[in-house]
């Protein structure tokens, strides 16, 4: 990515892509299927690894990441060429590779040195394709309600489900594992939500994800009331209303079709709150 694109980028905020997206349900993803899944910005003196990201591929295909970038709010790290994430799989972005395989022996997919180091008391990281767009975005902090184990203690901040919304904290937990899991399943992961009875609601993954067109959203709700149930594009731009107005208690199946790859929000909106699932189209 030239140098004075990304400045513009970092720059603008990317408030045109995720300011138009309704604010209760907006994405830390705007525009691809990588997913930012853990992330090591405090490590504990008593075992130091060098600030970390995992990046997740969701889908079912490999994903080219030469030329990507990284970046938080002051410096950026260019993925080499030939860097590939597999499907269903994890690589690690370091800011010591050296401190990074001292600590995790085991094999480990990881890239670096990105050679700044993330910031103790939050910030957005972000992540552009090699074409300059926003892939993903997470503003982290080290205040409640974001996990203070993660803050120096020796736990990472790790992502619930990564078809959940990473733009918010309640999708976020503090690992387990001292060190978290880079390069696996997340500690914490849960594949999705509790039973409607714990939150009022549950939106589930869309299926299939990622899809070549037809897809079924499921929900659930625990009594009846009036719901919302749109889909957005990556600009915030409102492709779909599956459902609106009163429904009653129980599950819910929409099917419904899109027609243009990309990246997408399907957005479920309650009396209870927002819940949000990211679709990919690939045809």
């Amino acid at each position: 990515m030239p140098a004075l694109l990304l400045t513009l980028l970092l720059a603008a905020g990317f408030a045109p892509v995720r300011a138009s997206l309704p604010p209760e349900g907006a994405s830390g993803s705007a525009g691809g299927a990588v997913v930012i899944n853990e992330i090591q910005y405090n490590s504990a003196s008593f075992f130091d690894t060098e600030d970390w990201v995992e990046l997740h591929n969701p889908t079912g295909r490999e994903i080219d990441l030469g030329g990507w970038v990284f970046a938080d709010e002051k410096a950026a790290f260019t993925i080499p060429e030939g860097t590939t994430l597999a499907p269903d799989g994890f690589v690690v972005i370091c800011a010591s590779m050296a401190l990074f395989s001292a600590a995790y022996p085991r094999a480990v997919p990881c890239i670096g040195d990105f050679n700044f180091g993330l910031s103790g008391g939050g910030e957005t990281i972000r992540l552009f394709s090699a074409g300059g767009r926003i892939v993903d975005a997470v503003d982290y902090d080290d205040d409640k309600p974001w996990p203070n184990e993660a803050d120096g203690r020796g736990a990472t901040l790790e992502l619930l489900d990564p078809s959940l919304d990473n733009a918010f904290v309640e999708n976020w937990r503090a690992s387990g594992p001292l060190g978290g899991t880079p390069g696996a399943t997340n500690s914490v992961a849960t594949g999705g939500e509790g039973p409607p009875s714990e939150s009022g609601f549950r939106l589930e993954p869309a299926f299939p994800n990622p899809s070549a067109g037809a897809v079924t959203v499921r929900y659930a709700l625990a009594e009846s009331g009036a719901v919302s149930l749109r889909v957005y594009d990556a600009r915030g731009r409102e492709v779909a209303r599956l459902a609106e107005g009163e429904r009653s208690a129980g599950d819910h199946a929409v099917a419904f079709a899109l027609s243009d790859s990309g990246t997408y929000l399907v957005r479920l909106q309650t009396p209870q709150g927002v819940r949000t699932r990211r679709l990919t189209l690939a045809r």
